[in-house]
């Protein structure tokens, strides 16, 4: 009795297992793909330089943002960051660090994501805060 009670146990470990596995989702793909950048267009006018605002993927399921600033003559304190399409920021992935506005650039944190909409969106103080401006939507699908 207790073999037969046994192997049922298994078989249905082994069916729910199976659904497990057939019910898994399909693999995800960013957009913008591998080695491609998603940025805005034209640069954001600030300050009396230009800041350019990008987001690139892996291809998989991971996102980063990257900014760069040039025409300026200036030390800035400049950040990006992946926000979600509600605007919230997306924990771990934001980056600052001082910079020339003659010609710097910071990368964000590359972060796994879920499927949804996301933005790279950078800012930066001189002394004065200035929003930067943000990429058109990416995703992770």
């Amino acid at each position: 009795m207790r073999l037969r009670a046994s192997v049922a146990s298994g078989a249905a470990v082994l069916a729910a297992v199976a659904g497990v596995t057939t019910a898994a989702p399909a693999s995800a793909s960013t957009n913008p793909p591998p080695d491609q950048f998603l940025c805005r267009t034209p640069d954001a006018p600030v300050d009396g330089f230009y800041v350019h605002t990008c987001l690139t993927g892996d291809g998989g399921t991971t996102l980063r943002a990257y900014v760069y600033v040039y025409g300026g003559r200036t030390s800035i304190n400049l950040c990006v960051k992946i926000v979600d399409f509600h605007q919230n920021p997306v924990p771990g992935s934001g980056n600052c660090k001082v910079v020339d506005s003659s010609g710097g650039e910071v990368w964000g944190y590359p972060i796994s994501l879920d499927r949804g909409v996301y933005y790279g969106v950078s800012d930066l103080t001189s002394p004065t805060y200035f929003y930067g401006g943000e990429t058109p939507p990416g995703a992770v699908v």
